[in-house]
């Protein structure tokens, strides 16, 4: 994870991707790596606290009601394997009355495919539950 989360490049290119697929979507991501953004200078539009899908409760973007109502947003993170902290996001959003279009992360462990998450890297799409790499088809 801390190799994902501050590297500025891994960063850069997480958030092109975000403009290449909703250009007019705001932008949320938690924790350290949300920090790593706005210390680095990548674009960051709300940053909530860590650790969310251990304590949901620590979320609260009741104050920016105004800037979330009616607007789209992407949630950005390091790595996807359960969504726990996706959904607390999610959440929060669609209560304040946005729009949660999904997330995109750098590595996707999880082991079952979400079309609503986007990655640089998912592991299942090389590796078996085993962690057998995956036999490519061969032209014939």
């Amino acid at each position: 994870d801390n190799a994902v989360k501050f590297d500025k490049s891994v960063l850069l290119q997480l958030v092109a991707e975000v403009g290449a697929e909703f250009p007019e979507a705001m932008t949320i991501a938690s924790g350290e790596i949300g920090l790593s953004m706005h210390n680095l200078g990548v674009a960051i539009d709300f940053i909530v606290p860590g650790g969310l899908r251990f304590d949901p409760d620590k979320i609260n973007l009741a104050p920016f009601k105004n800037r979330i109502e009616g607007y789209e947003f992407v949630f950005i993170d390091d790595s996807y394997f359960s969504g726990k902290t996706a959904l607390v996001v999610k959440e929060e959003i669609e209560k304040l009355g946005g729009t949660f279009l999904g997330s995109f992360v750098a590595y996707d462990g999880c082991r079952e495919k979400d079309p609503t998450v986007h990655s640089l890297y998912r592991y299942y799409d090389h590796f078996d539950l085993l962690g057998r790499p995956l036999q490519k088809a061969r032209n014939s």
